[in-house]
């Protein structure tokens, strides 16, 4: 009986087919197909600059190239405008990236200015000003405006100061911002203080003098060329001058501008006080 039961279940191990649970297998096939495809795109996203597949358009990059031009993010704006030159453009792509290449460089310079503004004055220049002395009747309302000269350059007063040398001598500084409209040659010299003491033909002038800068609250104007729209702000200094000195004034007649000069008053009388 022990033997007839023994054959009658290895029939049954060979006859009776017990599948696997439903959909098992095709289940795995069906993962291994998706592994398959998302390692491919994977590989595929990678294949190009390391980065994801976004499709390079021109458009796009020139349109993001003057959002960072006007955002003033000047640097990152170089950098993309290099990033994008290296690449094989044809002629067209090169003439709308090569347009913006003015607009960066005027950006540039433009932070390079407020860089240069931002900066902490020199120890000797911070010095010079905390012992100079400034205008009691100072007339506050011609200085931080801009004056256009002429259609040609514009010029505004930022601050004027006296100093007083060791041997009594007055001095006195302007500090002024140029800016001309297009580029032209620059002389110092045409600058001059003048004191009119109530009639003009009784009038005083002082022409600039070069000093060191524990005088003239440097950096100071010199003479050579001066760009077209580049701002330039610095001290021109004056001496000569005493405590006579009535209906002070500040003249900028360039050789160009003839017998047509630029006059702006600066303070009423020479009374001075600590700054």
């Amino acid at each position: 009986m022990s033997e007839g039961r023994e054959g009658e279940d290895l029939h049954l191990d060979d006859d009776d087919d017990f599948p696997p649970p439903k959909g098992g297998a095709l289940k795995v096939i069906m993962i291994l197909v998706l592994i398959g495809v998302g390692g491919f795109g994977l590989l595929r996203s990678l294949s190009q600059d390391g980065q994801g597949s976004i499709e390079f358009s021109i458009e796009d990059q020139v349109a993001e190239l003057s959002q960072l031009i006007g955002d003033k993010s000047c640097t990152n704006a170089k950098d993309l405008y290099e990033k994008l030159m290296a690449r094989d453009l044809n002629p067209l792509e090169q003439r709308l990236v090569r347009k913006r290449q003015k607009g960066i460089e005027k950006c540039l310079k433009a932070q390079a200015a407020r860089e240069a503004q931002e900066a902490p004055l020199d120890p000797a220049v911070a010095e010079a000003l905390a012992k100079s002395l400034v205008f009691a009747s100072k007339h506050d309302k011609h200085f931080s405006v801009p004056q256009v000269f002429m259609d040609t350059v514009s010029l505004t007063l930022e601050d004027v100061r006296a100093h007083k040398t060791a041997d009594g001598a007055l001095l006195v500084g302007v500090q002024v911002t140029i800016r001309p409209k297009k580029t032209m040659l620059f002389d110092e010299q045409a600058f001059r203080l003048f004191d009119n003491n109530d009639a003009l033909e009784e009038a005083r002038w002082f022409r600039p003098i070069a000093k060191e800068a524990s005088t003239i609250f440097q950096p100071r104007l010199g003479a050579g060329e001066m760009e077209r729209g580049r701002a330039i702000t610095a001290w021109v200094t004056f001496e000569g001058l005493d405590d006579k000195v009535k209906h002070l004034g500040l003249q900028y007649r360039p050789v160009w501008a003839g017998s047509d000069p630029l006059q702006v008053g600066l303070a009423a009388d020479m009374r001075l006080k600590g700054p």
